[in-house]
């Protein structure tokens, strides 16, 4: 079974979150606004799975930035997603200090894999929200790929646990 996008937020954004973003974004319509707070939502449902860079754009991460800003609400809707634990946000540049790199073989490997675990879990990607997500975006748009050949590929995508972590079936 599958997930949408509104049950989703229906599911996990206060509506005082809502009217935030809203006012936070005033020049985004509200169709688009419902568009990345749903990809967004989608992205942190599966973050306790993602291990590295992020899978998605700037304009998703710059919505997940806003809402960290509400701390308490944002601490709220992390125990409403699967991992049940605040998620925390970090810059690479900041990691690299540490030297907490990861490869671009394995950075890959962790996108593929989110790519994968989106399509089980909310079902194929819809043409018009592939741009939200950058492997998606990339082999759409640069590749060449249509869309059902992207969700054909990923439906087929060995999705093994990240390293250290079990699997959520």
């Amino acid at each position: 079974m599958t997930i949408s996008g509104s049950e989703l937020r229906k599911e996990l954004l206060e509506p005082g979150m809502e009217f935030y973003l809203q006012a936070k974004l005033p020049d985004v319509s509200p169709e688009e606004l419902h568009a990345r707070i749903e990809e967004t939502l989608r992205f942190l449902y599966l973050s306790s799975e993602c291990t590295g860079d992020i899978p998605v754009t700037r304009e998703i991460d710059d919505l997940w930035h806003l809402l960290i800003l509400q701390t308490p609400e944002y601490e709220r809707l992390c125990k409403r997603l699967p991992g049940e634990k605040f998620i925390h946000h970090c810059s690479n540049k900041f990691l690299a200090y540490f030297g907490e790199g990861r490869s671009q073989e394995g950075s890959l490997r962790n996108e593929v894999r989110m790519h994968a675990l989106y399509v089980q879990n909310f079902g194929k990607f819809d043409r018009n929200r592939v741009r939200y997500w950058r492997l998606a975006a990339y082999l759409v748009q640069e590749v060449g790929w249509t869309t059902e050949e992207l969700n054909d590929w990923l439906t087929h995508a060995d999705v093994q646990p990240a390293e250290g972590q079990a699997s959520k079936k």
